[in-house]
């Protein structure tokens, strides 16, 4: 628990392991640095009901609670931040869900929140098979549901520092980002790439590039509603100058940044993302577009 008088009881209470809100006036101080990873454990309405998990309860505004409680570590770069527990259950409405307070909309929310910070470590838990979360069968031979498996690999980072093996089939694919030819127009250019698509959670990135100060500017990323998709949040790294807003309809997904009057943009290369949730089925980008309008020209394209 930690004080605060915003709430009648006093106190800002949630999961054990939940609470890292003290580290924002007490940070642990070693005596030498760069040895502290925080820990956060967080949970859906499956195991206790609270008080966030309601008829009203959003993707976003699970995110503010994330970010009130511990992201806000990773999010200011304080420290490193490890999600050292969370987990559910193995039915697909557990995992992946619209209703609103659900526990699938709980894990599949998160899920995409930690895909947005690739940096940020995690556990699911668990891995053995004789728990209701379990990861593995109870054999441990095979994945208990591949849904759960298909939506972790997705936030899963690669392994480093293994010998690259020698290929010993036909060539694969490439999975990776897929960037699209850049567009441009007067001071300004952008390119589009895809670094995360699965078929629970996707980003497209829109990098813009600016000769020029800028004193205007608006950025619209449209997503085609392909069906089950939904809003999974957005960032950019211009910084707090820039608004940023979203709205859904029927077909489409559209998120905004604008300069917000009376700022201005220096020059240099910025990043502009859209994330989207998705409910098992692959999203194809090559419909999503977006536009660019600023004070020193326009672009516009495709994913």
């Amino acid at each position: 628990m930690f004080p605060d008088a915003a709430l009648p009881s006093g106190f800002a209470s949630t999961w054990w392991g939940g609470n890292l809100m003290g580290v924002a006036t007490h940070p642990v101080v070693l005596s030498k640095p760069n040895q502290l990873i925080y820990s956060a454990h967080d949970y859906g309405p499956n195991l206790f009901q609270q008080a966030w998990f309601n008829s009203s309860t959003t993707p976003a505004s699970l995110g503010s609670i994330w970010n009130q409680y511990w992201a806000y570590i990773y999010d200011g770069n304080t420290a490193p931040l490890w999600v050292g527990e969370f987990g559910t259950l193995n039915d697909a409405a557990d995992l992946s869900s619209t209703s609103a307070g659900s526990q699938g909309q709980w894990f599949s929310s998160l899920v995409a929140f930690i895909g947005a910070r690739p940096a940020m470590g995690w556990t699911d838990w668990a891995l053995n098979g004789e728990d209701t979360y379990d990861l593995l069968d109870s054999q441990y031979s095979t994945a208990a549901s591949a849904q759960k498996q298909q939506m972790l690999a997705g936030i899963q980072s690669a392994l480093s520092g293994n010998p690259t093996p020698t290929p010993t089939g036909p060539t694969p694919t490439p999975t990776g980002p897929t960037p699209t030819p850049t567009a441009s127009g007067g001071g300004v250019t952008a390119a589009t790439s895809v670094p995360q698509s699965s078929p629970f959670f996707s980003e497209e990135d829109l990098k813009l590039t600016n000769t020029a100060q800028l004193t205007a500017l608006t950025i619209t990323i449209t997503v085609q509603q392909t069906g089950g998709l939904s809003f999974g949040g957005q960032f950019n790294t211009a910084g707090g100058q820039l608004t940023q807003s979203h709205a859904s309809t029927s077909s489409t997904i559209t998120y905004t940044f604008t300069l917000s009057a009376g700022q201005t943009l220096n020059p240099g290369t910025w990043t502009f993302a859209a994330q989207i949730s998705g409910s098992g089925t692959a999203h194809a980008t090559t419909g999503d577009t977006f536009t660019v309008t600023s004070s020193s020209g326009a672009a516009s394209g495709h994913f």
